[in-house]
């Protein structure tokens, strides 16, 4: 019986070992993260979508385009509605109520706006309802991280 309890107590102690250098890993690791936010119209369907990319991602398909840093683009998803899309960009403590915009009309995406954030810098991106270049209604903010 004690070589039983012995042979468990070294699997124990292995398997716990094993956990705390997980953990100890999972604490160093880059924590970026990209965000992605919804407008919704009157009829309650989705007008568009926002999106932050927080890391640079380089597509290595021909005719594919790279993903900038610290970008954002907004992408109206509905033709011929008269509705476009802006996509908000705002950096979590800078005293700053929108530090970024992009416009996505005619059931396109915009072209990606970018500029350089601080590493781990909190920012949150919404989308909202643009009616004839007029800022209406904005969906729920969305949270990332640089």
């Amino acid at each position: 019986m004690r070589k039983v309890m012995t042979r468990f107590g070294r699997g124990a102690l292995a398997a716990v070992a094993a956990g705390g250098l997980v953990l100890g890993l999972a604490g160093s690791a880059h924590a970026s993260s990209n965000a992605t936010a919804y407008v919704y119209g009157p009829n309650s369907a989705r007008l568009g979508t926002a999106y932050f990319q927080a890391d640079p991602y380089d597509v290595p398909e021909p005719g594919r385009p790279d993903y900038p840093g610290d970008a954002i683009r907004a992408c109206d998803q509905v033709p011929g509605d008269g509705y476009g899309v802006q996509a908000q960009l705002d950096i979590i403590g800078n005293n700053k109520p929108i530090d970024r915009r992009a416009d996505g009309t005619g059931a396109q995406c915009s072209g990606w706006v970018t500029g350089d954030i601080d590493e781990e810098t909190k920012v949150r991106v919404r989308a909202c309802q643009l009616l004839n270049g007029t800022l209406r209604e904005c969906g729920d903010w969305s949270s990332g991280r640089a």
